[in-house]
């Protein structure tokens, strides 16, 4: 997956970039930009999870449902998925869609 994806974005989002509330980009487009960044530059590794909405709503201090529309995105692209009790998990290359 892409940032494309995400749709146009005004700017360019890294792993450390930080919430800008005065950006045009959504706050939720923000939060996926960056995490979609993490996976990629290898800060969240294939079996391992990603924060917790709650550790992503203390971390940028955005609304709990801010941070799972992000985190729902990533699932919609198939770069993560939920275990039940445990978390969301980035998979393994070889499990998500390919770009077409």
């Amino acid at each position: 997956m892409d940032m494309e994806d995400l749709g146009p974005l005004s700017r360019e989002y890294g792993p450390d970039s930080e919430i800008d509330p005065v950006c045009i980009d959504p706050v939720w487009k923000q939060i996926a930009a960056i995490l979609l960044s993490r996976i990629r530059a290898g800060w969240y590794q294939p079996g391992k999870p990603i924060p917790s909405v709650k550790q992503l709503h203390q971390e940028f201090g955005i609304a709990k449902g801010t941070a799972e529309r992000a985190v729902n995105w990533l699932k919609e692209q198939g770069l993560v998925r939920s275990v039940v009790g445990r978390g969301v998990f980035v998979l393994p290359e070889h499990m998500r869609p390919k770009n077409e």
